[in-house]
């Protein structure tokens, strides 16, 4: 005797698993497919936790060799050093998870062999090398969670590892966006809603007219002649390095995706460059774009119903 749900679905019937020990159909769920672009570089500060890593990053920076301005010689060996970042990860650095794996199997069997035969004085240290790196491993899988999960409140190395990477998950999960809302128009459709707010913050910082406000008759305050001094003295490298390293290490600033902290832990590497990029930016007043770009965040300014 066949039930309504056989007659409606009928397809589905003749695809269903078959169960000699229970008569138990299999569920069949569709689930939305989340549309993810190409993703972008991002600089993992775990990374300098690896030995020698300062060594290789002053390596690369010597031999991208670029001519020019200081700041279009900055931008170019940052994308030098991504791509060579980008070959090193995957030839050199591996899969973190995998090392840790295969560090704890080594200390798991060398202490069951313990247990029963004993070990030697070379096994002795062999465990010893694999637990001192499976204690590192873990850090450096922390740190790298704490910076995706955005947690600065939270310091690493306290074992909280699921709780950044939850964290981390729960923050991918609410930027991701189903539909937009644009003058009273919902696109959903993801190439409509790129259009569409591309098309908004253009109007938003475009100028409608020449038009601007006259401050004539206002009584502004004026400045002292030494307070015109200290404004227009160049920068120094006490103020440059103060300015650096109280950033927070963990954010990337720009698009490229380099964070300050591989500024702050390869200072010596770019100082020079760095310093003469100011003083030429003291000089002229310019620098190169890309060095300036930075990403617009939408901010949600009232609860919607999540899709």
């Amino acid at each position: 005797m066949s039930t309504d749900w056989e007659e409606k679905y009928p397809d589905l019937i003749q695809k269903r698993m078959p169960r000699p020990l229970s008569d138990h159909f299999p569920i069949c769920l569709a689930t939305a497919k989340l549309e993810r672009g190409k993703t972008p570089f991002r600089f993992e500060n775990m990374w300098l936790g690896y030995d020698g890593f300062s060594d290789i990053i002053d390596q690369w920076w010597g031999e991208a060799r670029v001519n020019g301005y200081a700041s279009y010689a900055i931008a170019n060996k940052l994308k030098y050093i991504k791509v060579k970042l980008k070959i090193w990860k995957r030839e050199v650095f591996g899969d973190i998870r995998t090392k840790k794996f295969v560090s704890r199997s080594i200390i798991n069997s060398l202490d069951a062999k313990e247990e029963s035969d004993g070990l030697s004085r070379d096994e002795l240290i062999q465990r010893k090398a694999a637990r001192d790196d499976w204690a590192k491993l873990t850090l450096m899988e922390e740190i790298s969670w704490r910076q995706k999960s955005r947690v600065l409140w939270l310091r690493e190395g306290g074992r909280n590892t699921k709780f950044f990477h939850r964290m981390a998950n729960l923050h991918r999960k609410f930027n991701h966006m189903s539909f937009v809302v644009v003058d009273g128009v919902r696109y959903e459709v993801l190439q409509d809603m790129k259009f569409a707010i591309y098309d908004f913050y253009k109007s938003l910082f475009t100028e409608p007219e020449p038009w601007t406000p006259k401050i004539d008759g206002l009584s502004l305050p004026i400045l002292k002649d030494g307070d015109k001094e200290s404004i227009e003295q160049a920068f120094t490298e006490e103020e440059i390095v103060e300015a650096l390293f109280d950033c927070c290490g963990d954010k990337a600033p720009g698009p490229d995706g380099m964070t300050m902290a591989f500024l702050q832990s390869n200072w010596k590497t770019v100082r020079s460059d760095v310093l003469r990029m100011f003083s030429e930016f003291f000089a002229s007043g310019k620098f190169v774009r890309s060095l300036n770009a930075t990403f617009i965040g939408l901010i949600q300014k009232k609860l919607t119903q999540r899709i």
